[in-house]
């Protein structure tokens, strides 16, 4: 639980309280698990009731971007970070017609947040010159490239499924670790296809306001959203190929194992039926009563276990 209140000028970041979010003054207000003092002054500024400003801040709220009388509030999905399912979580924004402020929500750790935060003097006009608009879109981009560590881990994640694909002693972690992977793309997925919308959105809506910086920014962020869906896309269908593949090897193999466990069934039946015929109670039965009987009963059961043993063998059966 943390909140951040920023004023801004053309060349500072200075800190300010919560105080200032009312005053008028030109702010950035970041709330990290906003407690309900802090819920109650931003209901009050923008004009959302305290239970709402809650719903734009649930995991399961999509990205969206609508008017709410004098401001635009958006809402864009970031990857959490340090979450090794690869989860995303809603961070709303909220900027005014005036564009003199700049409100963002959110319940969990934003790195994106966190190192503009910190955001070199230099660079500080640059984000400004289009009010807090610059700021947000700064936001949500960088928010955009961790996307790309997250599809990254997802890829090593998806190549050490491939280097365990035949592993059948541990199928069942293979599987976990696959189906696993699975979701976090199934997640971010929707997640990218989303945001492109929010994206889309905010070129039509902001496009002949930002400055040629800003606006190319939002270009790149639209061509990395599209480029990432892409690469989502392509892991899922691998993923997909390789359980199948996964699959047929394990069947493949169950056959393989239960082929060589009919061989030797067959090999154990051979003799068994020899010593069953001479155990039969029949008086008229060749050698049952001569000295060399037994010894050719055991003859007759290696040739014939010897014979299937070669059999089975070349046949690779055994």
């Amino acid at each position: 639980m943390s909140s951040l209140v920023k004023l801004l000028d053309k060349t500072t970041l200075k800190n300010g309280t919560l105080a200032d979010v009312t005053a008028g003054k030109f702010f950035w207000a970041d709330f990290n698990r906003p407690t309900a003092p802090e819920l109650a002054v931003v209901s009050k500024t923008v004009g959302l009731s305290v239970n709402e400003l809650e719903e734009l801040m649930r995991v399961t709220q999509r990205p969206i971007v609508y008017r709410l009388g004098a401001f635009s509030v958006i809402v864009f999905s970031a990857p959490l970070s340090g979450d090794e399912h690869h989860s995303t979580r809603p961070l709303v924004a909220f900027v005014p017609e005036s564009h003199k402020h700049l409100i963002t929500l959110h319940y969990d750790h934003s790195g994106a947040v966190e190192r503009l935060s910190d955001v070199p003097k230099d660079r500080l006009p640059e984000l400004t010159r289009d009010g807090t608009i610059g700021l947000m879109v700064a936001i949500f981009g960088d928010a955009t490239n961790e996307y790309y560590s997250v599809v990254d881990t997802i890829s090593d994640q998806l190549e050490n499924v491939e280097k365990r694909m035949f592993d059948y002693k541990h199928s069942n972690s293979v599987m976990k670790e696959t189906l696993e992977v699975k979701k976090s793309l199934i997640y971010m997925h929707k997640s990218m296809v989303a945001n492109r919308e929010v994206v889309n959105a905010l070129q039509k809506q902001f496009g002949d306001k930002l400055s040629t910086d800003a606006a190319e920014q939002l270009r790149d962020m639209a061509m990395d959203m599209t480029q990432l869906t892409e690469m989502v896309t392509t892991y899922r269908d691998i993923l997909t190929s390789t359980i199948e593949i996964h699959l047929t090897a394990i069947s493949n193999n169950l056959n393989v194992i239960m082929k060589k466990v009919t061989s030797w069934g067959a090999l154990i039946l051979v003799p068994s039926l020899i010593a069953g015929i001479f155990g039969m109670n029949f008086h008229h039965i060749p050698t049952l009563d001569s000295p060399a009987g037994f010894y050719v009963s055991l003859v007759l059961m290696v040739a014939s276990v010897s014979m299937l043993a070669w059999f089975f063998k070349r046949r690779d059966w055994l």
